[in-house]
């Protein structure tokens, strides 16, 4: 598996504050949903080549109605991946790093938007 579908999958299973995550911008019908976007990835050489370790920073936004609740979906999501290590599926995850973090409110969509960027360091 890809850690694009792991991603994905732990995402799924374990966000409460929202039943829509999608990596689908096409999701905008729905009221209160998340939705994250690879925006870069790299990976680390040495002289011996690949180390096999991928960073890859992804955006996660959290739209809803009100703004306390795209607050509470992006506050999930950095509680549940800030530091964390481990297996996500069949990707070992080495680290994830809260970035940054704003808000706005969309016109088009009459939605509150709340954005986080992270880092992940994982296993290729």
């Amino acid at each position: 598996m890809s850690f694009e579908i792991d991603l994905y999958t732990f995402l799924n299973d374990n966000i409460t504050t929202t039943g829509n995550v999608s990596s689908n911008i096409t999701n905008t019908n729905e009221n209160d949903y998340l939705i994250y976007t690879k925006i870069t990835t790299s990976t680390t050489y040495s002289h011996d080549g690949s180390d096999k370790i991928e960073t890859a920073r992804y955006q996660f936004d959290g739209y809803a109605q009100k703004k306390i609740d795209a607050l509470n979906i992006i506050e999930e999501v950095q509680e549940l991946l800030d530091n964390f290590h481990g297996w996500m599926g069949d990707t070992r995850v080495q680290g994830v790093f809260v970035l940054d973090e704003f808000d706005d409110y969309e016109d088009e969509t009459g939605l509150y938007r709340n954005e986080t960027e992270l880092k992940f360091q994982y296993y290729k």
